[in-house]
Formats: structure tokens, sequence, C-alpha cells
């Protein structure tokens, strides 16, 4: 398998952040199960956001929109005045069930395809949205290039790919969790830059913007927000009100979001 030098400092820099042995092996559950009413979109969310901007520039009425990696759907939801089918793909069955409740709720017709991206479920046919929309997935992808390249396949001629994505890693905004509990120094990237240099040496012509993020989920309540930042890092029950308590002492999270898109008509590769 060919490498390239923006793709190997991108799994290098993902591969740094894997929990080492001897604290996973503490850990009382799975430290990344994600609980899928968390990711219950709010009606109208995400339709003020770059992303959705970007993808509505090209999407026509009663147009598909693939939601790679949709858990509950915030991101094509978002385009449902304008969508008329939504397929959403995921690995947690949970979340496929919330997203096809959601998109059916607003009318859209709704099909889900339940297994990891691209591997054995991206489609072996033509291609068959109008737009792609994949949030928040990137920085679960080691190889980046040949992600990106399915989500290009799986679009029609002169549609479009929108990625959106943290400016850097999400977890790093919790690296002061791990030094508390742990005394473990965790990484910072990579970024959404490293990802458009992965992307630009794959030989896809991406764009990259900056803007705001709209409101996407309900406010989650502190004592659900400790249950899972103890569950990441490998903590017990008994440790819940001092990871409240470190919690509340994090500076706010950026609400700025990167963007990266493309066509498929100026795709060169």
């Amino acid at each position: 398998m060919s490498t390239t030098p923006a793709l190997d400092r991108w799994k290098a820099d993902l591969g740094a952040w894997a929990i080492p042995d001897e604290i996973r092996e503490q850990a009382p559950a799975f430290p990344w199960r994600l609980d899928p009413e968390l990711f219950r979109p709010l009606p109208g969310s995400g339709e003020g956001s770059l992303s959705t901007q970007k993808a509505r520039e090209v999407l026509q009425q009663d147009g598909t929109v693939l939601d790679v990696g949709c858990g509950g759907g915030a991101a094509s939801l978002a385009l449902a005045d304008r969508a008329g089918c939504v397929i959403g793909a995921d690995e947690s069955a949970e979340m496929l069930e919330l997203f096809a409740a959601e998109a059916a709720s607003r009318g859209l017709d709704v099909s889900t395809i339940h297994g990891q991206w691209p591997g054995s479920v991206a489609s072996d046919g033509p291609p068959h949205a109008d737009v792609v929309v994949c949030h928040h997935v990137a920085y679960n992808v080691s190889p980046l290039d040949e992600f990106a390249r399915s989500l290009d396949q799986a679009v029609k001629p002169g549609g479009r790919v929108v990625m959106e994505l943290t400016l850097v890693h999400p977890q790093a905004s919790n690296n002061a969790l791990w030094q508390h509990f742990w005394k473990l120094e965790r990484p910072s990237g990579p970024s959404a830059d490293d990802a458009l240099a992965v992307l630009h040496e794959a030989g896809i012509e991406a764009n990259l913007e900056f803007g705001q993020s709209g409101q996407l989920r309900r406010e989650t309540p502190w004592d659900v927000r400790a249950a899972g930042a103890a569950r990441m890092l490998c903590l017990g029950p008994d440790r819940l009100d001092e990871v409240e308590t470190q919690l509340r002492s994090l500076p706010a999270r950026s609400t700025e979001r990167a963007v990266i898109w493309w066509d498929r008509a100026t795709q060169s590769a």
C-alpha cells in the first residue's frame, strides 16, 4: 500500500491517541461507546452552519443525500426541506434506528446502511447521491485518502462531498482530564489542515473553509457528560463526582468548525 508524507503524519498522529494498555485494562466499560440519545438532532439543527450552506449550494429539490457516519442524522436532516431521500451509513445499529425515525418524522424517504465505511458497505454500483455529507468522522479514519475517495465515488458527477470536523482532534479538549486522573500527556494533532494535505496528496482538489457550527443537539446535562467522560477515561462510577468537577473547570469548547468540500466534476484523480 502506497503512502505519502501527509498520510504518514496523519496515521502517526492518530496512532498517538491510543489508550495505553495499562490504563485500558482497568476500564470497567468500553471507553468509546456513544449513547444514541445524545445524538438526537434538534428540529432545524445545523441549518445555518457553513457545512449545510455548502451542501445546499448544489442540492436540488428532492435530491438524495448520503450521510456517512450519520449518527442521529444532524448533518443530513439539516437539509430536510430540500432533500427527497436520505441514506444513512453507520456502524451502530442503534444510531441507524434513531436516524431512520428522525428522517421519517420529517417526511423523508429513508434507507440505512449498517457497517463500516467504506469496507463492504460502500456502493459498488454507479454513484447514487447528489450530495455526500460526512461530519466528525475524519479523525476516526486512519486511511483517510481511501476513505475520501470512497466518498467521492458515492456522489454523482456535479455533486459535492462536504466533510465537517473540529479544527484539531476533538479529544484534545480533554487533555487536562487525562493529565489530572492519569498523569498522562496526550497529543494535540492531527488537524483539519493535516486532513486537507492528505486529500491534496491523494489528488482530491478539496477546499477548506472555517465557520461556526449550528446547535445540533440539546444541551447535555452535567451528570450525563460526566458519565461519558468517566467511561472515556477508563474510570469507574465511584469517580463521577470528581470527573464532573474537573469537567466544569475546563474552558468552553470552540464552536468553530472546519469544512472540507469538493465537487465531483472538479476532481482530478
